[in-house]
């Protein structure tokens, strides 16, 4: 009979040539993280993805180190602990997050109709219907219909500091749909 093999997660740092550990990451297969975190960076979408780009711009390449090996299942909080501890000695870390939440790409974001599409049409080079700019906008599905006052609480949530996206769920449009009611002066009617 086989014995099972347990995974185990590796913690890992990427540094620059001058030893400085800008990020702290964790994967069951480094090598495999690391080509993709040189593929990842060029969207430019992060600080982390920015900085790696940075790097290759100069055709130098970030530097990956194991820190430790854990077991599944603790990898989320030893990452935390990490990022934490290399902070606390001072390290200016490109990390979007305190840690232990990982991302696989967009798997587990639930994107809006119109975010499906601008992705899709980003990918092929299509341009956007207005039947999509339309369900974009919340046309057409109810979410259209903002009262006068609605618009007005709208405007003020956003000046205030609320993030289109916070004030896009309180009010159930889409976030497209809040940016464009606060840059408009006048609305017209629907």
């Amino acid at each position: 009979m086989a014995t099972r093999q347990i995974m185990n997660t590796k913690i890992y740092i990427l540094s620059d040539f001058d030893n400085r550990v800008r990020y702290i990451g964790k994967s069951i297969d480094p090598a495999k993280r690391y080509k993709k975190h040189l593929y990842e960076s060029r969207q430019k979408r992060t600080h982390k993805e920015k900085w790696i780009y940075s790097l290759l711009e100069r055709n130098q390449k970030p530097l990956m180190e194991i820190i430790e090996d854990v077991p599944m299942g603790l990898e989320n909080d030893y990452e935390k602990y990490w990022i934490e501890q290399f902070r606390a000695w001072g390290f200016s870390l490109v990390n979007g997050t305190i840690g232990g939440d990982g991302s696989n790409g967009f798997e587990g974001m639930n994107h809006t109709v119109g975010t499906k599409e601008k992705i899709s049409i980003s990918r092929t080079g299509k341009k956007q219907s207005q039947e999509m700019k339309n369900k974009i906008m919340g046309i057409g599905n109810g979410n259209y219909k903002i009262s006068d006052s609605d618009l007005t609480k709208i405007k003020e949530l956003y000046a205030h500091g609320s993030s289109s996206r916070k004030v896009a769920r309180i009010f159930n449009i889409s976030k497209t749909a809040v940016l464009y009611y606060i840059g408009r002066k006048r609305r017209k009617a629907a």
